[in-house]
């Protein structure tokens, strides 16, 4: 399941001027600012460790207390330059994972991982989560069993509409993690609640 849309077919004409600007600045930012060696380290404490190292099925027995299954299709929305989610993808061969963000440069660097470790499970995408249906249109309705949105929300000129956006990708019983720079962060489960 491997693909990348190619950012020349991005219609940035859509973009309105804060996201632009955002844009431009994690350009010359990028965020998190890590690299190849982030991954390694993560991977070798994983393999010398007998404790149960943070996974995404983790997280979703955590937020439901519920046993998470195995071959989750796992989105994260807004993912920077990725290291975290490459880790996720080497550990979860079985999953499925989306990565979106609207930073070139951030991607670039993902689909350098992706190639590296000759990840079939990732599938990386340029896009805006404004606009988020017109880079994942009705194959990816109701889709996802985890989300996760840390760091993005409130960049967006409606965080609202972000969140709208991104809930229309996920399955009526899955999970999300929404998280702000204001720390505040926020778990759902949505069999059990009415975020909506």
């Amino acid at each position: 399941m491997r693909g990348c849309l190619n950012p020349s077919s991005i219609r940035y004409s859509i973009m309105d001027t804060i996201t632009q600007q955002i844009r431009e600045m994690y350009e010359r930012y990028p965020y998190p600012k890590r690299d190849l060696n982030y991954i390694e380290n993560l991977l070798a404490v994983a393999k010398s460790s007998s404790e149960h190292f943070f996974s995404t099925r983790m997280a979703i027995e955590i937020v439901t207390g519920e046993k998470a299954k195995r071959g989750l299709k796992i989105f994260n929305a807004g993912c920077g330059t990725g290291e975290n989610f490459i880790f996720q993808a080497i550990n979860e061969p079985e999953s499925e994972f989306v990565l979106l963000d609207v930073t070139p440069g951030s991607l670039e660097k993902v689909r350098g991982y992706v190639k590296h470790y000759n990840l079939q499970n990732v599938k990386v995408i340029e896009g805006d989560i404004m606009e988020l249906d017109s880079y994942m249109g009705a194959e990816y309705e109701n889709y996802f069993d985890f989300v996760i949105c840390t760091g993005v929300l409130h960049h967006l000129p409606s965080p609202e509409t972000g969140l709208k956006n991104i809930r229309k990708k996920m399955k009526p019983d899955s999970t999300g993690c929404a998280a702000t720079r204001a720390l505040i962060a926020a778990c759902w489960d949505l069999k059990n609640s009415n975020v909506t």
